[in-house]
């Protein structure tokens, strides 16, 4: 795909993601990071997501202290807008040996 336009919405690159086969962590259009230990999200409006993981996931919200998902692919939060979210992949355990190490 080409485009001589110096952006484009949200909406069009995931389209375009999803076309070439690009899991899609959240349809919702917020930004989002994730990388082997950390899935963060930034809500633009409050409401619920839904995530999406590739295969089961354990997710640990570290702001919040509160495990949110065990062994899911799928996981529902509500989020107030403006919010952001940083959740540890893995479990609360896991999350305190991690934070030990340094």
């Amino acid at each position: 795909v080409y485009c001589a336009a110096p952006s484009m919405p949200w909406w069009l690159l995931q389209s375009m993601a999803k076309s070439a086969g690009v899991h899609i962590f959240n349809d919702a259009g917020d930004v989002m990071y994730m990388n082997k230990s950390f899935l963060t999200i930034h809500s633009n409006e409050a409401g619920q997501r839904i995530l999406r993981c590739a295969k089961p996931t354990s997710l640990f919200e570290v702001f919040e202290r509160q495990q949110t998902a065990t062994d899911a692919t799928e996981v529902k939060v509500d989020l107030p807008a403006k919010h952001t979210a940083i959740y540890f992949i893995g479990t609360a355990d896991q999350w305190e040996k991690a934070r030990k190490k340094d």
